[in-house]
């Protein structure tokens, strides 16, 4: 309850927020209401967010924690793991490294953060995973020495978030009126980079007008 009133109380209030830990206890009926809500949220605004996902605090704070002493090593250690040409661009990129507004068909100044980028991380021996385009959009992961718990937190983050996402996928199943497992064999094969950003100095060297991150 702690975390909803905190959520709520920090949150736009144009933007709903929806508790799906009654859909997480497997009740019908609270299965019922959740997807009821998540359908409105959906058509009345677009956008929601999430309390009682039941994500362990402290993987959080874990992922924040190695998140934050991997960017604040020294930029020559930090660029050897440097996206470069990668296809996926995996690994890190610096600040004035990317424009997202590209993805949208504009042209920006570079987006004001730098971060870490990293494919999918458990890869099968399955042969839709094997072909040329599927390797062009899952290369093989590029891993910092330092912090030496990175690469074990940022894994087992990845798949928690994998396991939620299927959750939102089965309620989002039972909001539009379909069985709870209807998506189940469309997102098996899911390919979703995983992106942690630190926002930049504003004394840096990329030209203004600039932006955290671009519309994208």
């Amino acid at each position: 309850m702690a975390q909803i009133e905190a959520v709520a109380a920090t949150s736009n209030s144009f933007v709903p927020v929806i508790d799906i830990a009654p859909y997480l206890a497997g009740t019908p009926e609270g299965k019922r209401r959740v997807a009821v809500e998540l359908d409105r949220a959906c058509r009345e605004v677009g956008f929601y967010i999430i309390v009682g996902h039941g994500v362990d605090p402290r993987l959080i704070e874990q992922i924040e924690t190695v998140s934050r002493e991997f960017f604040d090593l020294p930029l020559d250690e930090k660029m050897k793991v440097h996206i470069g040409n990668t296809p996926g661009a995996v690994g890190y990129a610096a600040v004035g490294d990317i424009a997202l507004a590209y993805t949208r068909g504009q042209v920006a100044p570079p987006d004001l953060n730098e971060s870490f980028q990293i494919a999918k991380v458990d890869v099968t021996d399955d042969r839709y995973f094997q072909s040329e385009v599927a390797r062009g959009l899952i290369p093989s992961n590029r891993w910092p020495e330092r912090p030496a718990a990175l690469k074990a937190v940022y894994t087992k983050y990845y798949l928690r978030m994998a396991a939620l996402a299927a959750d939102l996928m089965r309620l989002s199943a039972l909001a539009l009126g379909l069985p709870e497992t209807y998506f189940d064999d469309k997102i098996d094969r899911h390919q979703p980079p995983q992106r942690s950003s630190l926002p930049g100095a504003e004394n840096c060297s990329v030209a203004w007008p600039v932006t955290r991150c671009c519309a994208h």
